[in-house]
């Protein structure tokens, strides 16, 4: 299967399974249409007509963003198409409303579905694969919950004062469809035969309009006011679109109340741009614009209450002025007013943003939270009108940031200026005439800008009026609400500074600390999870305006990896789309998560090698060590580890402060075909003080993504998780000299939950023969433990012969409670010894302890198995929380002296359990299993006989009334497809993974078709 890169949302808050490897399989698909905005109207199916697939759709990746939220799965074998559903996550499943066919695209090597519109809260998403347009509801899957930001809704565009209130366009000020609106999908293959009706006279007629051309051309004399959205699926090129006008654009013309947007991560306008003109309350957002033959996006005459949002745009074609080698102007605007230019990622642009060309009227315009990434100059550079700029991330420029001229006034606050060379600059003073220099703006007259709380870092020069009270490049304020005097003008010009910002005209916004802007930019600027394009810069990149021609190159090959659109077959007519309700409450539920890009398809790629050097420059050709890659990749970057094995005497750091982002995790992989180990087996252990003993790799940094290593031989920990919002995925721990993998604090000084790693993933990892040498008593497979936060979460793991327990949740007194910790989708066996037979009378040998010191704790152990441990199968270690367990398996557990037991959670009278659909079974000695809570489809063991609970009830085993009815029949080893358990030092790791990585016992422990208990315990692969 071919990995995707990490997003996220991703994944911020990612929870991930990889279920299936992609199966060859078809779908009818055509082109996309038109549909009514009553995009969600239900209709039930029964049960009864319910088909199947025998495949069960399996989630890749599941995410929130502005206002949308996406999803991606693998091909289920058999499914002909797919519905997919949205709801909010309170709701109930009758709520679950459908998205439109043209939402669900496919692609290369996974299926994707974006719903759009969605006002800020938590919602989850269904996948319910089809046979020729019949719902196979019992093959569903439904997504974890997914959080979904509301735009930022600020600037101009949004001022009470302005003609239309809102530059929402098409949608609500809360993110959701405005009522009556019309919704269009363009894809490259129908972008001229789409068809919507327009109202084209005074008397309401309406005319059947056949083309987006053709139907933003009737819309110019303004007849027709309903709300319009326009949704761009995929790549549109140039010569697709008949009826662009001269020079290359796209044209709205005289619109009212338009939204244009692309749809998920790849909408690209490639060889055209778009032009905006006589227009109000229009939107333009998630598309990226490449190779334009003039401006990427104009705003040209006429407009007021323009919102241009998270959109990525690139080089343009070139000019033919020297100063249009990357094209023209990227985002001009020109004679319009009360413009929001929000959350946009500039790409290296030459001229970013012309605002005023000969104007001669003032007019209103807000920058905010826009990526300037190493783009050259006018950022903006204004002539004559009042202008706001603020949160902007400054990155890399290697000519000025912000220019005025022609008596504009500019309030810059809170931004972050980084290697930017002139960060501000008015027209024929200061810095713009400094050296002698004639200046930069055609000798134009000078304009005033208002400087307060901005972050400038490597600036050759900036001068403020409390330095040079004439040749100065800004008036420095000591507050936000401080008025420019009178008395400071423009050198050239005497103009002063409108004090706008202190008036009745301005808006209500709220801006961010300068020291967060990066972050904040660098994670939302742009299309959804910043795009299918992903380019990183070099620092040498800082000062350089020419061409990056690799760069160029890219964009020249670009492609998108669209295959198809719409989730089942659609027509060349308008289409309402009619949804389904789930009534099935036995349907399967997987959750989702993220993939990694093949190799070919990083850029910037940092190569490291076991011999690998702190000067080298990270080719293949000359890689760099693995500690200086870890300092020197950037957010959203991939170090790919060269074969070979990785000694260290002492502990690898990604230190505190070294960060990814959300959407731009930093990743550590092996090239592909590589077997890379972490070996740390040279580290001293110190038997006195095991306190002083080194770890292996240590993650205190956020937003890292480690893939795919084996770590072995550490003083302590193999890897030691004490940052937040990190992935270890595909790693194999082992021999390490204290547990394979732990999540707790860095550091005795967090005192409190809030400050302990939280929402950490461990994912289809495996955890083997860890031991400490000093007790032999503390060495875990995976542990959760001490002090760790919330969100954690462990899913396909599996950890066996380890010294001590296979998962390990222990609370002390000392430190108080842990959070909530997660456990699906795992196994632990022969915990208690290595296998080698190293075993001490010391270690516990549980499978999955969770919990310790009578401190509550509600944990999570979903589809799990626990065998052949030294001790207790399951134990909540006298946790008095309510332990959730469910669908989980226990086998022939206690197998140090038979005393203890399969399931073991009544050690506190306090506690109120949950438990569903597990099964114990043992064939040699073992106590009783023990239960306090509520049941629901268990069967367990008692003094040697079988008690089933079928309907919900109160359990406590102690007590007879309420421990089950008695089984006669009892469970045996026929009820199963094998109880032969592998062999001891088998390759566990090969043996049981899927091809995607996912765990398959290959039938052990699973129940057999035949077994009057197949509805109980875990489910792992292939198990009838």
């Amino acid at each position: 299967m071919v990995k995707k890169p990490l997003t996220s949302d991703q994944v911020k808050k990612i929870s991930k399974q990889l279920m299936l490897a992609v199966l060859a399989s078809s779908m009818v698909m055509t082109t996309c249409l038109s549909a009514s905005a009553s995009t969600y109207n239900l209709s039930s199916v029964s049960l009864e007509n319910a088909q199947s697939v025998g495949n069960t759709v399996s989630i890749l990746e599941s995410n929130g963003w502005l206002e949308s939220a996406n999803v991606e799965w693998a091909e289920a074998k058999g499914a002909t198409g797919y519905n997919v559903y949205c709801k909010l996550a309170s709701a109930s499943d009758s709520e679950y409303k459908q998205l439109d066919n043209q939402l669900i695209r496919k692609y290369s090597s996974y299926f994707r579905a974006d719903v759009l519109g969605l006002s800020q809260g938590d919602y989850v998403m269904k996948i319910v694969p089809t046979i020729n347009n019949k719902e196979a509801s019992l093959e569903q899957v439904i997504t974890k919950t997914i959080k979904v930001k509301a735009n930022t809704r600020e600037g101009f565009a949004f001022a009470s004062g302005s003609p239309m209130g809102t530059g929402s366009g098409g949608y609500k000020d809360d993110g959701t469809v405005a009522s009556n609106a019309q919704i269009v999908y363009i894809t490259s293959s129908n972008v001229n035969k789409v068809t919507a009706n327009v109202i084209t006279n005074i008397k309401g007629t309406e005319t059947l309009c056949t083309g987006i051309t053709d139907i933003l051309a009737k819309r110019q004399k303004g007849y027709d006011k309903r709300p319009l959205i326009i949704r761009m699926a995929g790549e549109i090129k140039a010569a697709d679109i008949t009826g662009l006008n001269s020079t290359g654009y796209l044209q709205l013309k005289g619109c009212y109340n338009v939204t244009f947007e692309g749809v998920g991560e790849d909408a690209t306008a490639y060889g055209w741009g778009v032009l905006i003109r006589d227009s109000h309350n229009v939107e333009l957002r998630n598309m990226g614009v490449m190779l334009f033959p003039d401006d990427g996006i104009s705003l040209d005459t006429g407009n007021e209450n323009i919102w241009v949002h998270n959109n990525d745009i690139f080089y343009g074609a070139a000019g033919s002025d020297a100063d249009q080698v990357k094209g023209d102007g990227s985002c001009d605007v020109k004679k319009s007013t009360y413009v929001t230019v929000a959350y946009n990622h500039f790409y290296d642009s030459g001229k970013c943003s012309l605002c005023g060309m000969s104007d001669t009227e003032n007019f209103y315009v807000t920058y905010h939270h826009n990526w300037f990434d190493h783009s050259d100059s006018r950022q903006p550079r204004i002539r004559v009108g009042t202008i706001h700029i603020y949160n902007n991330y400054f990155d890399g420029n290697s000519k000025y940031g912000v220019g005025v001229t022609k008596g504009a006034s500019a309030f810059v606050e809170d931004n972050y200026f980084r290697n930017c060379k002139y960060p501000m600059l008015s027209s024929l003073q200061g810095s713009d005439i400094s050296g002698g220099s004639v200046g930069t703006f055609s000798g134009e007259e000078g304009g005033m800008i208002k400087a307060y709380n901005n972050k400038i870092e490597g600036a050759t020069k900036v001068v403020y009026s409390k330095d040079d009270a004439t040749q100065f490049d800004a008036y420095l304020a000591s507050a936000r609400n401080e008025k420019v005097p009178s008395t400071y003008k423009s050198v050239s010009g005497g103009n002063t500074y409108n004090n706008f910002d202190t008036s009745s005209l301005m808006y209500k916004y709220v801006p961010d600390a300068p020291e967060n802007v990066e972050s904040n930019v660098t994670t939302y600027a742009g299309r959804v999870d910043g795009g299918d394009f992903k380019w990183n810069f070099t620092d040498a990149d800082d000062v350089k305006s020419e061409v990056n021609t690799e760069l160029m190159t890219k964009i020249k090959s670009y492609k998108s990896e669209l295959v198809s659109v719409g989730g089942n077959s659609v027509s060349e007519t308008a289409t309402s789309v009619n949804a389904t309700t789930i009534l099935s409450p036995s349907a399967k539920v997987t959750t989702g998560g993220l993939v990694l890009k093949t190799d070919a398809n990083i850029a910037n790629a940092i190569y490291t090698s076991p011999s690998g050097t702190t000067t080298g420059t990270g080719t293949q050709e000359s890689p760099m060590s693995l500690e200086t890659a870890i300092a020197t990749v950037k957010a959203g970057g991939t170090i790919l580890l060269m074969n070979g094995t990785y000694s260290y005497s002492k502990q690898l750091t990604i230190p505190v402060g070294n960060n990814g982002t959300a959407s731009a995790y930093k990743t550590i992989k092996p090239c592909e075909g590589a077997n890379v180990t972490l070996d740390f087996s040279s580290q001293p252990y110190n038997m006195v003080d095991t306190s002083l003993n080194a770890r292996g790799l240590q993650m205190e940094g956020n937003y890292w993504h480690v893939y795919g290593i084996r770590v072995t031989g550490a003083a302590d920990n193999g890897i030691f998780v004490c940052g937040n919002n990190n992935i270890v995925e595909y790693c194999v721990l082992e021999a390490n000299r204290d547990s394979g993998l732990q999540i707790s604090r860095r550091s005795s000084n967090l005192a409190t939950m809030d400050l302990w790693p939280t929402n950490n993933q461990i994912i289809n990892s495996t955890s083997f023969n860890n031991s400490d040498p000093k007790t032999g008593e503390n060495a875990d497979g995976f542990g959760a433990k001490l002090t760790c936060g919330e969100g954690n979460v462990f899913d396909g793991c599996i950890s066996y012969n380890n010294v001590d327990d296979g998962w390990d949740l222990f609370s002390k007194s000392e430190t108080g409670p842990i959070g909530a910790v997660t456990i699906k989708n795992c196994i632990a066996f022969r915990n208690g010894q290595t296998t080698a037979g190293k075993y001490t009378k010391n270690s516990d040998g549980n499978g999955f302890k969770l919990g310790g010191s009578g401190i509550a704790g509600d944990h999570s152990v979903i589809n799990c198995i626990s065998f052949e441990n030294k001790n207790q199968g399951f134990t909540d270690n006298s946790n008095p929380g309510t332990i959730t367990v469910k669908n989980c398996t226990s086998f022939n557990n206690s197998q140090a002296d038979g005393k203890k037991s399969n399931f073991d959670f009544a050690r506190t009278s306090a506690s109120h359990n949950i438990f569903e659909n597990l099964i114990s079974f043992s064939n040699t000695k073992i106590s009783s299993d023990k239960y306090i809570g509520v049941a629901t489809n268990c069967s367990f063991q008692n003094g040697g006989k079988y008690y089933l609970i079928k309907d919900k009830q109160d359990v406590y085993s102690s007590n007879l009334a309420t421990r089950g009815t008695l089984n006669s029949t009892g469970v045996s080893a026929a009820d199963f497809v094998s109880i032969t358990s592998p062999a001891l030092g088998a390759n566990v790791h090969k043996l049981w993974r899927n091809a995607d990585e996912t765990v398959n016992t290959q039938g052990l422990l699973m129940m057999a078709n035949s077994s009057q208990y197949k509805t109980m315990g875990a489910v792992f692969g292939a198990s009838k």
